[in-house]
């Protein structure tokens, strides 16, 4: 990766995310975890707001589409990507229909999550350069 990401791990718990963040930081991705919506929201209203999110399907204070409505709601360019235990055909469908950009579950490769992570950071970037063109237009 070249320039440096920021990655947001929306997980209850740190076991459960080890692998992921393992090889996100295989990726010299740099990575924050937190444990609820509510510490989520806190941490992208400061300054220094995640290239990409990354949450559980729940958490105890709510749920991935929760996670994706703040994340637009704060207007942050973050994609969000939901992990799962275990591969879901109808939670892969909510997650799209909803505007989530990925669904993982383990076990990651290091190859699914470069492909991931370069993918949604690119696919930020065009679409905030987008609504910064709307607004000067506006």
């Amino acid at each position: 990766m070249t320039k440096d990401i920021l990655a947001l791990l929306v997980s209850a718990e740190a076991d459960q995310s080890q692998g992921l963040q393992r090889e996100l930081q295989r990726q010299s991705v740099k990575t924050r975890q937190v444990r609820t919506c509510t510490e989520a929201k806190q941490f992208i209203e400061r300054e220094e707001k995640p290239d990409i999110i990354f949450s559980d399907a729940s958490v105890p204070d709510g749920t991935w589409a929760d996670v994706l409505r703040m994340a637009r709601r704060e207007k942050t360019s973050a994609e969000v990507v939901v992990v799962s235990r275990l591969p879901n055909t109808k939670l892969y469908i909510d997650v799209m229909d909803a505007g989530g950009f990925d669904f993982i579950a383990p076990p990651f490769s290091q190859a699914e999550i470069a492909h991931v992570v370069q993918s949604a950071t690119v696919d930020a970037s065009k679409r905030w350069a987008a609504s910064l063109r709307a607004a000067a237009r506006a």
